[in-house]
């Protein structure tokens, strides 16, 4: 899974407890418990979620979500609070928000909502790879691929350690044997995204396709 998800809460006992679910449960998890520590964790992302108490110490953050929102267009926001009333909900929503949570709630009830709202991804090596979206994310940002590198990255990295046959590439990609230099030259293209991971390889297995380890 290894989405990254800000939790911003300032009960220190509830965040301890969360933040430790949802890293069994396999997210990266970083914590803010005022409003300053989120607006410097949110210029560290990119994060893939954003879970916001509404209030963080005296500061009330509804105000905060439409220009959090603007500011990070991709990135979900749950809002918590023990004080969810109908014309608040709406308020957050209209704002950006994708979802709300009714304090105090367990972590079944918060993962759930998070896999109703992040889109599937493919981890592979410090990298994560959106199909739906054709988005490829690491540390270092997001990187928008071009429909046939996305189709490419994916077959190789659900094949991994096996060879990716050039006629499977071809179905793939739904058309006809494309020349062999755009074959290369696409390969070429993937090598390049993946370059800050040394642990990521893709050999050109002569004769037969392409093969992915990390």
């Amino acid at each position: 899974m290894n989405a990254k998800i800000l939790f911003a809460e300032d009960d220190e006992r509830l965040a301890n407890v969360i933040w430790n679910d949802l890293r069994r449960a396999g997210y990266a998890v970083s914590w803010a418990n005022t409003a300053e520590m989120l607006d410097e964790q949110l210029a560290k992302g990119p994060w893939d979620a954003l879970v916001l108490d509404l209030y963080l110490g005296e500061t009330s953050t509804a105000g905060k979500i439409g220009v959090i929102h603007a500011a990070f267009p991709r990135m979900k926001i749950v809002v918590a609070s023990s004080e969810l009333k109908g014309d608040v909900i709406a308020q957050c929503l209209s704002s950006g928000a994708s979802e709300h949570i009714k304090k105090p709630y367990d972590i079944g009830e918060l993962l759930f909502k998070l896999e109703n709202i992040l889109p599937s991804a493919l981890v592979i090596g410090k990298y994560r790879l959106y199909p739906e979206t054709f988005e490829l994310v690491s540390e270092a940002g997001r990187t928008k691929l071009a429909a046939r590198e996305c189709l490419l990255l994916r077959a190789l990295a659900e094949a991994k350690g096996e060879i990716v046959t050039y006629a499977a590439i071809y179905r793939e990609f739904g058309e006809k044997k494309p020349s062999e230099g755009t074959l290369y030259n696409l390969v070429s293209r993937v090598r390049g995204f993946l370059k800050d991971d040394e642990g990521i390889s893709i050999e050109n297995v002569k004769g037969l396709g392409f093969r992915m380890a990390y």
